[in-house]
C-alpha cells in the first residue's frame, strides 16, 4: 500500500495502481532479458517484451501443477506460524460445532514431517 498525506496531514492508504504486477528478483529479470536477447539476436524482425515472454511461459505450462512441482512449491513456502494459526482456527470451528478435532495429532504429524526434512537437509550438507 502506498501512503500519502491528505489535507489534514493524516496518512491515507491507497491501493497500488497495478495490482497485477509481479516483482522479480534481479537475477530472474536478467534471465528473462537474456532469453529475449537470445531469440531476437537469432531471429530477425522479432520483437518480444518481458510480458510476452512471461505470458508465453505460462501458456506453455499445464493448467495444474504436477505433484512434484506442487510439493516443491509448498515446501519452499511453508510457514509454521501460518500452519498453527490455521490449525487453531479449525480447532475453534470444530469446537463450536461440537465435532471432535485432534489438534495434537495435526501439530505433531506436521512437526515430524518438518523434522524429517531438516534431517535430510543436514545429511546433504554433511556429504
Amino acid at each position: 500500500m502506498v501512503e500519502r498525506i491528505d489535507s489534514e496531514n493524516r496518512p491515507v492508504k491507497s491501493k497500488p495502481r497495478h495490482p497485477d504486477r509481479v516483482v522479480l528478483k534481479p537475477d530472474h529479470l536478467s534471465k528473462i532479458q537474456g532469453w529475449i536477447a537470445q531469440v531476437t539476436s537469432k531471429h530477425r524482425g522479432v520483437k518480444i517484451t518481458k510480458n510476452d515472454l512471461v505470458t508465453w511461459l505460462i501458456d506453455s505450462q499445464p493448467d495444474l501443477l504436477s505433484d512434484v512441482n506442487e510439493s516443491d512449491l509448498a515446501r519452499r513456502h511453508y510457514d509454521e506460524e501460518r500452519f498453527l494459526r490455521e490449525t487453531l482456527a479449525n480447532f475453534k470451528k470444530f469446537k463450536t460445532q461440537g465435532v471432535p478435532f485432534d489438534w495434537q495429532k495435526e501439530v505433531l504429524s506436521k512437526a515430524q514431517q518438518f523434522d524429517k526434512k531438516q534431517r535430510k537437509k543436514r545429511l546433504k550438507i554433511e556429504k
